[in-house]
């Protein structure tokens, strides 16, 4: 039976894949008869000349395929260009809806360079928000399937990435001090496009790959209608130093060792970018982004490890005789790597910060109007004088434009610490400020945003409480002649919370009065014993928005308020006072916040419990004394009694700061490790339940897939998404 074209093309490239074919290979080609002409198409296709050993083998092979000599290419003869359309046309052939990352070449520039070409082709579905949610591809799509012709957008792209770098090495006594230098860069580009779906649309792609971009207005205009381009050109430079000394600390005979090691790193980087984009539209317009940024990082590091060593393969065997002999050392071997890993402690602490300026340019362009042409022309020599002029003058010159400049900063903090491969802790904060203004056509939009990260786990969370991260943004906008908008964005997340306990679940529902969010459904389950105990492993998230009406609210309250709208939230939610001990009186707990009680004769002493270390030599004896005077927890009580003071101090500042900039800036350097769900009650009972909005805040039993959500009210609209809008569309 005649193989198919398709399996028949399989055995060919499986033949070559090592670029090579052999007299008896090329016999197993025609094992089925003659070659058809198709087949013969296949073999020029994938066949070159240097693929077989000598003239004469490959001169023997083409006559049992009954193919002219001349008939094969030559590598000697390929440019880069060719070897580009050699890969698409091979893709198209045989799964060209099918997502694809090739090295096309890869050269070693001596010891400390190289570049290396790659090329991409990633199909995307019909479904895919970037086809059906933008309206020219729509528009697009729609033509095509009106001709009765079937239709996919797929990118199709490639790059050249040069490298360098070079590191050094040198003892100095008991350290080691290294250095080292990296450049890398990149100039890409890819092509968002439609193509028919069947095997003639490996023209098209390599056409998109070659000559056919839009580097003029005539080839702009040719493009179909939602047709992308993008260009993009990246470079970095780096450098590092670092300094580090180990030593030996113990030796267990010839068996065991024990050693030391520290080391400190510095680096500096910077990169550049700068990317062009091209997009057509309807009629004879398109749409020109130009975006430019610059960042700089200056990064630290410190670690140390202890560690033991086993040299059991050069000692067991000794021991044991002859009972070694037949596979002692790969035992041995197994045996050392096991105790390497679980007797060695590591900890490491890095801290980095970044500055970056970020400038993007965007353009609506009529191609019919012949300055239109002439600034279209210009853009893509990245000049954009020409644009500028004329989107000055208004849409009637047939240029529209936008103008975001934007500056920010970025600091980070991480530490990790393992015992073997148990991770004790893993802990990291970040926080970011972006200031910027955006002009076009629609007016003036100046923007300020602040934003906090903290997440940690470590050996309780990951095997009991769950992984914790929270975050707390500050958001301001502002327009000429308009009164200033702002909003907090704050959330904190449990993940992966193995025992969830009733108090948890209780938590939750109580937290729904101080959001106004009392129904008839939630009302006696925060004392159903049987519901609360119902929840597995959870995963927790509170979610939410302070108008700016809030914002106003907060900055007219005092600490004091504070203090008693925060206490009002502790003890309702955490309920402090529903202590059980195993001995004494469970039921003379107080009721009311200790450090509140202003009036109580020994209310100075109850302060300086709370104000005291926990971790002093008296804590023992401190617990005893706060118990036998409130009968609650003092540990817990003090850790409250921080987080009330922290939360008024945030207030206190935001207060204090003249600008909304200023606000950013004081909000970005808060300390956002606070519980989310008591921030969220207390500053709904400051500002008001109707000036907090909800996003989400609810619990979800990953085992029984089931959810307990309070509240989802929806977010608020993030000037992000306008900013983004008018960069999309400056018209």
């Amino acid at each position: 039976m005649p193989v198919s074209l398709e399996a028949f093309r399989h055995r060919v490239a499986s033949s070559v894949k090592d670029h090579k074919l052999t007299a008896a290979e090329a016999q197993q080609l025609i094992a089925e008869g003659p070659l058809t002409a198709e087949q013969q198409q296949v073999l020029r296709d994938e066949l070159k000349s240097e693929y077989f050993a000598s003239d004469a083998e490959r001169n023997q092979a083409l006559a049992l395929f009954r193919m002219a000599p001349d008939t094969l290419r030559s590598n000697e003869s390929d440019g880069l260009l060719d070897k580009v359309k050699d890969k698409l046309v091979d893709l198209a052939k045989d799964q060209i809806y099918r997502s694809r990352d090739l090295s096309i070449a890869d050269f070693k520039l001596g010891d400390h360079a190289g570049i290396c070409v790659r090329t991409q082709v990633k199909p995307l579905r019909p479904d895919d928000p970037l086809v059906v949610d933008d309206p020219h591809r729509a528009a697009t799509t729609q033509r095509m399937e009106a001709a009765w012709q079937k239709v996919t957008w797929a990118t199709v792209g490639g790059g050249i990435y040069p490298r360098a770098g070079f590191t050094f090495s040198l003892p100095a006594g008991a350290a080691r001090v290294s250095a080292g230098f990296n450049s890398k860069a990149s100039l890409g580009y890819s092509v968002l496009a439609p193509y028919p779906l069947e095997t003639s649309a490996a023209g098209q792609l390599a056409k998109n790959l070659s000559v056919d971009l839009p580097f003029n207005p005539e080839n702009a205009k040719a493009l179909a209608e939602g047709t992308e381009v993008r260009l993009v050109g990246r470079g970095t430079v780096a450098a590092n130093a670092g300094v580090g000394v180990g030593a030996q600390l113990a030796d267990l005979g010839n068996f065991i060792s024990v050693g030391a090691s520290a080391g400190v790193n510095v680096g500096v980087s910077r990169e550049g970018s700068v990317s062009l984009t091209v997009k057509r539209l309807e009629g004879d317009k398109v749409f020109v982004s130009l975006s430019t940024l610059e960042s700089t990082t200056g990064s630290g590091s410190v670690g140390a490890r202890v560690g033991v060593t086993a040299s059991l393969r050069d000692n067991l065997p000794e021991l044991g005789g002859d009972l070694f002999e037949q596979g002692g050392e790969s035992v041995a071997k197994k045996i050392e790597k096991q105790i390497s890993k679980w007797t060695s402690a590591d900890l490491s602490v890095a801290h980095s910060r970044a500055k970056s300026e970020k400038v993007v340019q965007s353009y609506t362009i009529d191609l019919s109007q012949a300055e239109g042409a002439k600034a279209y022309s210009d853009l893509l020599r990245l000049d954009t004088r020409t644009a500028d002029t004329l989107g000055a003058q208004g849409a009637s010159s047939g240029v529209s434009f936008a103008r975001l400049d934007q500056v920010g900063r970025t600091s980070s903090t991480s530490a990790n610490l393992k015992l073997g491969k148990l991770a004790l802790l893993q802990a990291a904060s970040s926080h970011s400020e972006a200031h910027g203004t955006l002009r076009s056509a629609q007016g003036e939009l100046t923007f300020d945003r602040a934003r906090l990260d903290e997440n940690y786990s470590g050996i309780l969370s990951n095997i009991w409480a769950g992984k914790r991260a929270t975050s707390a943004e500050l958001i301001q906008t502002r327009q000429p002649g308009e009164p200033v908008e702002s909003f907090l964005h704050l959330t904190q997340t449990v993940r992966g919370d193995k025992v969830t306990s009733r108090n948890d679940v209780r938590k939750f529902i109580e937290l729904s009065s101080f959001l106004g969010a009392e129904s008839d459904s939630l009302q006696g389950l925060a004392d159903n014993g049987t519901f609360l105990d119902s929840f597995g492993k959870t995963d927790r998230t509170v979610d939410f928005f302070i108008t700016d009406e809030g914002l106003q609210a907060l900055g007219q309250v005092s600490p004091e308020q504070v203090q008693k709208a925060f206490g009002a939230a502790y003890e309702k939610l955490d309920r402090p006072w529903d202590m059980h001990y195993l001995i004494g009186d469970n039921q003379r707990a107080w009721r009311n916040t200790p450090w509140l009680a202003t009036d109580h004769p020994r209310h100075g002493d109850i302060m300086k419990m709370l104000r005291s270390d926990s971790i002093s030599f008296r804590a023992q004896d401190l617990e005893g004394r706060y118990r036998f005077l409130t009968g609650r927890n003092l540990t817990q009580d003090r850790a409250a009694w921080r987080d009330s003071e922290e939360l008024s101090s945030l207030v206190s500042r935001l207060q204090q700061a003249a600008t909304p900039a200023a606000r950013a800036h004081v909000f970005a350097k808060a300390n956002a490790s606070l519980d989310l769900q008591l921030e969220l009650a207390t500053l709904a009972s400051l500002a008001g339940a109707d000036q907090v909005l909800v996003n989400n805040v609810s619990l979800h039993d990953t085992k029984s897939n089931r959810d307990l959500t309070l509240v989802h009210e929806g977010v608020i609209q993030d000037p992000q998404a306008e900013i983004d809008r008018i960069l999309a569309d400056p018209r």
